[in-house]
């Protein structure tokens, strides 16, 4: 999955997501949805993708009035399986309004395991020369939940600060890796800038009780089976 941004005459903004299609059998109906714009744009629905091609979706926002700066559109692609169990994937594109502004904040994040539902831990570092004040969004695919913001965090010009956000399972596969993706937004002297961070969620096995105990149960069994027939040959030595 790719993403890019263009800006229009007119103003207004198209995202367009590449999408290949790396499975054994045919996706249906693909949508690419541009979570962070107001009403959440969605592109039109591709009905079926088969294994081992591409498709190219597109979703166009309408012009708006904002300060200069760099911003991000995030996507979520959002298609299912032949089952029409629901999948997704993650993406993100930059684009710039006047003047483009790549922010210096730092977003830090180790890549983290998910037992049902936990809390993500961000060190944000403002590296800049004056505090500032960011707001913070998170975006999930449908595999996941938890806490989207916005949150504000003010950090002191170059000061860290904590950020824990709550996250837990839906529908995710064991072992499988998701991306989550932070989205940082401040501005500072008229300049509008967004920084988007990914994380990637392992989601730990379940815990199998009968499968984990099997071997205690095979043995006792075994056991058992053993006893029975040492009691039915000595009540026949008896007979």
């Amino acid at each position: 999955m790719a993403c890019q941004t263009q800006l229009r005459g007119d103003g207004s903004l198209e995202v367009k997501t590449k999408a290949t299609n790396r499975g054994d059998e045919p996706a249906t109906n693909l949508q690419a949805v541009v979570l962070n714009l107001p009403g959440a744009i969605p592109s039109h629905t591709h009905e079926v993708l088969p294994d081992g091609q591409s498709i190219e979706l597109a979703a166009t926002a309408p012009a708006a009035q904002a300060s200069p700066g760099r911003y991000a559109a995030i996507v979520r692609l959002e298609l299912q399986d032949l089952n029409q169990f629901p999948l997704s994937a993650m993406g993100y594109a930059y684009y710039y309004l006047g003047r483009d502004w790549a922010s210096p904040l730092v977003v830090q994040a180790q890549p983290f395991k998910l037992e049902g539902a936990g809390q993500l831990d961000l060190l944000m570092t403002n590296t800049e020369q004056k505090d500032i004040e960011a707001v913070v969004r998170v975006f999930y695919p449908r595999e996941l939940r938890g806490d989207q913001g916005p949150l504000t965090v003010r950090i002191p010009a170059q000061q860290s600060r904590d950020l824990s956000v709550g996250i837990a399972k839906l529908t995710g596969q064991d072992n499988a890796v998701y991306p989550v993706l932070v989205l940082a937004a401040y501005e500072l002297d008229g300049l509008h800038t967004e920084k988007v961070t990914e994380v990637k969620v392992t989601l730990a096995a379940q815990d199998n009780v009968f499968q984990r105990t099997m071997p205690w149960w095979l043995a006792g069994l075994a056991a058992l089976a053993a006893w029975v027939a040492y009691n039915q040959i000595r009540w026949r030595r008896r007979r």
